[in-house]
């Protein structure tokens, strides 16, 4: 995968088998998969928690985030968890990989299931097809910690 999103797309006479990186987000939004990822590469020291909240409400692969020192595969990475509502984690920031499946357990043990129907569009059918961006807050309960999708997708009926 590539940071150019024309290179990604079938070239005319070639086979179209190929999957884009955004046919994977959509198929995982649409069936509702959430992704948790392991990378066994160092995480990259921009990449802080502060840095991933700052990012929240935009994608992560960017030429300003590889200008950064971020490699294309742990920016594929974090942005595909975060597309699924997972999380990305990096194997050397645990003593072994069973601490690192532990993690993963315990996050998935403390998470809640929370459930909408998306609204009308303005000819009063179901919710357009499409990207929807997802905020979800906590009301009144200081130092709650919210993880989410940034978004969901609505697959086209046609």
């Amino acid at each position: 995968m590539t940071l150019d999103p024309t290179s990604a797309a079938p070239q005319p006479g070639q086979p179209s088998d190929k999957l884009t990186f955004d046919d994977v987000a959509r198929m995982l939004a649409a069936q509702d998969i959430q992704i948790f990822a392991v990378s066994t590469e160092n995480r990259p020291k921009v990449m802080t928690a502060d840095w991933l909240e700052a990012h929240k409400d935009v994608t992560l692969i960017t030429l300003a985030a590889r200008a950064q020192g971020i490699p294309p595969y742990t920016l594929y990475l974090a942005e595909l968890v975060r597309r699924s509502g997972g999380q990305l984690y990096f194997l050397r920031e645990a003593q072994t990989m069973a601490d690192t499946f532990r993690q993963i357990a315990a996050r998935i043990r403390a998470e809640y299931t929370l459930g909408f129907y998306p609204g009308r569009d303005a000819e009063g059918s179901g919710a357009s097809p499409g990207w929807h961006s997802l905020r979800v807050q906590v009301a009144d309960q200081p130092g709650a910690h919210v993880s989410h999708r940034a978004a969901y997708y609505v697959p086209s009926t046609q």
